[in-house]
Order: structure tokens, then sequence, then C-alpha cells
């Protein structure tokens, strides 16, 4: 299975924002989506970093509610770990267990199309299995012998 099929399955919105963006303003969007990063983009729509509530909470314990003043520039991380549509999926498991990362963008020409999650790539994964099971009874019907994959 390939990412491009994860984004199919679960939509390919990103919430994009740009470098100048407060840290106080990023909090609201996070709230307001119930989401854990956003991407931080150039004019051009390219990726220039991805700001999560983990770089958040970081710049709080260090500068308190002035952080909250800080700009997306600032606390963003800049090496940010990608993959694309067509990427496999355990390649994109094994990019976020490698990185300790939660939230993978995935990009095309270095403009980002979507974005997955661990929950996402886990929900997959279970889609499969259950594809694979179901696949299994059948041929153990076709065949006459009753397998029970519960």
């Amino acid at each position: 299975m390939l990412v491009r099929q994860v984004l199919n399955k679960k939509g390919a919105t990103i919430h994009a924002i740009p470098r100048d963006m407060t840290v106080g303003d990023i909090v609201k969007i996070l709230v307001d989506k119930c989401i854990g990063t956003v991407l931080v983009t150039e004019q051009d729509s390219s990726l220039a970093g991805i700001v999560s509530e983990r770089d958040i909470i970081r710049y709080l314990a260090l500068h308190g509610a002035n952080a909250l003043e800080l700009h997306a520039e600032e606390i963003m991380t800049r090496q940010v770990v990608t993959c694309t549509p067509t990427t496999a999926l355990e390649t994109a498991l094994e990019q976020m267990r490698a990185g300790s990362i939660r939230h993978l963008p995935v990009v095309h020409d270095g403009v980002p199309v979507g974005m997955i999650s661990t929950k996402d790539l886990i929900a997959a994964q279970k889609r499969l299995l259950q594809q694979d099971s179901d696949q299994w009874r059948r041929i153990g019907n076709a065949i006459g012998v009753g397998l029970r994959l519960d």
C-alpha cells in the first residue's frame, strides 16, 4: 500500500501557515482544527518547516508566556522528514519510527500535498489485515476448510 492510498481515504487537507505567524495564533489553529502540527510554507508554497505541539511546549517551558509572541520561523523544525505519495506505508512507518515523529508531511516537487499521522498509518494497516483475513476466510471456504481467523 502506498501513502497516496492513505491520503485518498483520509483526505489530503493540510494546514499551512506563513513564517511570520505568531505562536499564539498557531495555538489557536491547532485547537480550532483539533490537529497536532502545522506546516510552514514559503510564498511559493514550498515547505519551509513544521511546528508541532511539542515545539510549542518546549518554547513555553523556555520562555514562558513570551513564547506566544515568537514567530513560526523562530520555533519551527527546519529539517523536515517527508515522504511522497508513492512512498510505501512500511517506509513511511520506518521514517516516523526512526525520527520519533507522529506527523509526516507528504510532498510532491517540494510542495506539501498532504499529511499523514501514526493514527492514519495504523488505521491503514488494520484495514490491510482485515482484508487479508477476509481473503483467507474466502479461500478456506472455497476449499471446504472452515477457517476461523477472528
